[in-house]
């Protein structure tokens, strides 16, 4: 399958959510990554990046990635 956009053509693929996060956790295990589950985001700050817990710890990185749901409501803290 196909999607178009601007005169884009790229595949995309259909995927069961578990088995995606299983790739996703076992690539980041691999490479070192700094995992931080169950935790919860109150902020978080795209121009560094980094995000703020609940705690009041900062984490940041070369990238974040947070996972919160179909029902997220993070993007109501987001700093642009």
């Amino acid at each position: 399958m196909f999607v178009r956009e601007a005169n884009i053509s790229f595949r995309y693929l259909s995927v069961r959510r578990s088995d995606y996060q299983q790739v996703l956790h076992e690539a980041a295990l691999e490479l070192g990554c700094d995992l931080r589950l169950g935790q919860k985001v109150i902020s978080i700050k795209e121009a560094l990046p980094s995000v703020q817990l609940q705690d009041e710890t900062i984490v940041d990185g070369d990238i974040v990635v947070i996972a919160d749901g179909i029902y997220a409501s993070l993007f109501l803290h987001h700093d642009h």
